[in-house]
């Protein structure tokens, strides 16, 4: 999504598993996994992301200004972490709270050495804004630099954002749990959109929908990265046509509205623990395909199948009618 301001301040909470990382080439390395607003090409600026999905990055001033925090992120547990960028100073200051990760208290605390740092006066530098124009302004969360890769093992919760007046112009809460809706979304005969298979003409009504052919959006994979995708869809395919992203974000069920199209890894997490590990509780349709909100490119989606062996998903054309079961964060 697009930021109206510079951020001076950035904090979010994540959780990240503790994992044998291969190294990578420079290109391949994470440097979005939380946030960075930034222009497409490379130099960026990026105040809160991990480097090599280990230790928080800050890059600056076209990326000449980066800096590696020595800290460890992969604890298994949540944490907070916080960068303060100083303008008038020229630095930015990272903070992490490793204890309750609620950001406050005696546990909080400052990182002062760093793994790599790149910054001519040998501190943490904030570096101008070269690149940092109005149009290129972007916030990501969970995707990796400088597209939509997804290198995270993990979860991230509550992103923040404050302007120079420490005033919080953007806050992004990251549930960490997901509900799904009790069965497949159909369309009935009235227009109704519905996962009520109690509804008299459930049975018959249309249960299968493409995912919609309006170009490349900005969808994601990662766990909690369902929803956003879904409203990126939904704001390039418009508001009237039957297509898969579209439907799920209307319904309306047990007088909750605020359902999405899971992402691929949500729906993955889905058809491992909802229907392998408690079928045949689950009313997933067996060695049925469903859509995700996660795009291959622009004209297929990727697709996950329901089955009793666990298949990882694929992509197919958006055109290609698929079913389609919603969720929500809880």
């Amino acid at each position: 999504m697009n930021l109206a301001i510079i951020p001076n301040v950035f904090e979010a909470k994540i959780f990240m598993y503790i994992v044998l990382m291969i190294p990578m080439t420079e290109l391949e390395l994470s440097r979005g996994i939380m946030m960075e607003p930034q222009v497409y090409e490379y130099p960026y600026h990026g105040m809160g992301s991990v480097y090599q999905r280990e230790s928080p990055e800050s890059g600056w001033d076209g990326g000449t200004r980066d800096i590696v925090y020595n800290y460890d992120v992969r604890k298994d547990q949540w944490i907070h972490l916080k960068w303060v960028r100083d303008e008038s100073a020229g630095s930015i200051r990272l903070f992490v709270d490793d204890g309750d990760a609620d950001g406050k208290g005696s546990d909080v605390f400052e990182v002062t050495t760093w793994i790599r740092n790149t910054s001519s006066n040998g501190a943490p530098g904030a570096g101008a804004d070269v690149y940092l124009n109005a149009t290129g302004r972007k916030l990501r969360i969970g995707s990796d630099y400088p597209d939509t890769r997804q290198a995270f093992n993990g979860y991230i919760a509550d992103v923040k954002i404050h302007d120079d007046q420490e005033n919080l112009v953007l806050y992004y809460p990251m549930k960490r749990y997901l509900e799904a809706a009790p069965d497949d979304l159909r369309v009935l005969s009235d227009g109704t959109v519905t996962s009520d298979s109690s509804l008299p003409g459930y049975e018959t009504a249309t249960s299968r929908f493409p995912f919609g052919n309006y170009g490349a959006a900005e969808t994601y994979q990662n766990l909690g990265a369902g929803r956003l995708s879904t409203e990126n869809l939904v704001a390039a395919g418009g508001a009237t046509d039957e297509y898969a992203p579209r439907l799920a974000s209307v319904l309306v069920h047990n007088g909750f509205d605020d359902w999405f199209l899971p992402s691929k890894a949500e729906m993955e997490e889905m058809v491992k623990v909802l229907h392998n590990q408690y079928n045949p509780l689950s009313t997933f349709e067996e060695d049925a395909l469903y859509w995700t909100s996660t795009e291959f490119n622009d004209t297929a989606g990727y697709i996950q199948k329901f089955s009793p062996t666990f298949v990882y998903s694929t992509f197919v054309s958006s055109t290609t009618p698929w079913c389609v079961r919603p969720a929500r964060f809880l």
